[in-house]
C-alpha cells in the first residue's frame, strides 16, 4: 500500500520550472485538463540513442550470411534461428510470433487481472490516429513503435506498476488487449510505452488529465528510449502518467513558509528507504501516492489516493 503524507519541513528543495506558483481559478484548471501534460522530470536530460530490436538484429545477421553462420553457437543456423544472437537451442516460441522466447520482448501470455477499471500497458507498438495526439504531430497520424524492452524488463516494470495500484481493487493493471477492448470505454486507459518520442519532444511521458473517462481511446505515453530504458524510471513514469489520466496533477515542492520551490517534489531520503510522490519525481526513490500541494499552489492540497478512490471506488 503506497501512501504518504507530506511533511513540509522535510521536503527536499530542488530546482525546477515554475508552472503554477499560485492558486488558479476553476476555468484555468479546466483549460489545463484539456491540454496535454508533458512531464519533464529530468529537466531536458534525455537519451536519444535507440536500441536495436531483436527483429532488426535478425535482419542484419541474415543479410550477412545467415545461411551458413551460427552466430550464437546454439546449433541452429542464423537463417533458421528464431533468436540468432541469443543462445537458445530449444527454439521455444510460446506466443508463436516467430521470435524465440529468449529474445522476445513479450514471449508469454499477457498479464490478466480483474476489476472494471482497466489500465492497459501496451509495449508492442500502436497506431495513433486520435486528433488529441495527431494535433501535436502536424495533424498527421503516426506509429508509436514498440518499447524496445526485453521480456524480463517488461515483467519487472509490470510488477512495479501493479504494486503501485494494488490498493485500488477496482483497477486492473494488465498487458492483455482483450481486457482493454472488453472494458467500458469510460473506464479504460491505454498506456503506450514506446521508443518514439520525437513527435512530442524531450519529456519522459505525456498524458491528458482525466482522459480515462473521455470514452474516445486517447492513450497516454511513456518514452522508454528517452528514459534510457531504465526499468525504475519507466515504471514510475507509467504510474505517474496513469495518475494524470485518473485526475491527478503534479505534487510540487513548497518551502516551510509556503513558497513555491519546484514543480516536481523529489521527496526525501535515499534510494532504498526514502520516499517520493509518484506524482512528483520518484525516479531516485520509492514512489508513493501522496498528500501535499499540487500544481495549482502551495495551499491547494491534493490527496492522491482519495482522488483515485473517489473515481474508481474502493
Amino acid at each position: 500500500m503506497r501512501n504518504n503524507t507530506l511533511i513540509p519541513s522535510l521536503i527536499l528543495v530542488i530546482t525546477g520550472i515554475l508552472l503554477f506558483a499560485t492558486c488558479r481559478k476553476q476555468n484555468d484548471i479546466l483549460l489545463k485538463k484539456y491540454q496535454p501534460t508533458g512531464c519533464d522530470v529530468l529537466n531536458g536530460q534525455y537519451n536519444n540513442v535507440k536500441r536495436i530490436s531483436p527483429e532488426e538484429q535478425q535482419i542484419v545477421l541474415r543479410r550477412g550470411g545467415g545461411k551458413t553462420r551460427d552466430t550464437d553457437r546454439d546449433g541452429v543456423l542464423d537463417g533458421n534461428d528464431n533468436c540468432s544472437v541469443t543462445f537458445n537451442p530449444d527454439q521455444l516460441d510460446s506466443d508463436k510470433d516467430g521470435i524465440g522466447d529468449a529474445c522476445d520482448a513479450t514471449p508469454f501470455p499477457p498479464v490478466v487481472g480483474t476489476g472494471p477499471w482497466v489500465i492497459f500497458l501496451d509495449f508492442d507498438g500502436h497506431y495513433i490516429s486520435e486528433t488529441e495526439w495527431t494535433s501535436q504531430n502536424g495533424g498527421l497520424p503516426f506509429y508509436a513503435t514498440p518499447s524496445g524492452l526485453s521480456s524480463t524488463e517488461i515483467k519487472n516494470i509490470v510488477d512495479s506498476v501493479t504494486t503501485d495500484f494494488a490498493q485500488f481493487k477496482n483497477i486492473n493493471v494488465t498487458t492483455d488487449s482483450n481486457a482493454y477492448n472488453s472494458a467500458s470505454v469510460v473506464r479504460r486507459q491505454r498506456v503506450v510505452i514506446t521508443q518514439y518520442n520525437e513527435w512530442y519532444g524531450n519529456v519522459g511521458g505525456v498524458s491528458y488529465i482525466e482522459s480515462i473517462k473521455w470514452g474516445n481511446n486517447v492513450a497516454c505515453f511513456v518514452f522508454s528510449k528517452a528514459l534510457s530504458y531504465n526499468q525504475k524510471r519507466i515504471a514510475e513514469c507509467i504510474s505517474h502518467e496513469t495518475g494524470h489520466t485518473l485526475g491527478l496533477y503534479h505534487q510540487i515542492t513548497c518551502s516551510s513558509t509556503g513558497a513555491f520551490v519546484a514543480e516536481y517534489n523529489a521527496g526525501t531520503g535515499n534510494s532504498t528507504t526514502g520516499r517520493a510522490p509518484i506524482m512528483g519525481n520518484s525516479y531516485a526513490r520509492p514512489g508513493y501516492w501522496w498528500i501535499g500541494p499540487n500544481s495549482f499552489g502551495c495551499t491547494n492540497i491534493q490527496n492522491d489516493s482519495l482522488i483515485i478512490r473517489n473515481l474508481v471506488g474502493y
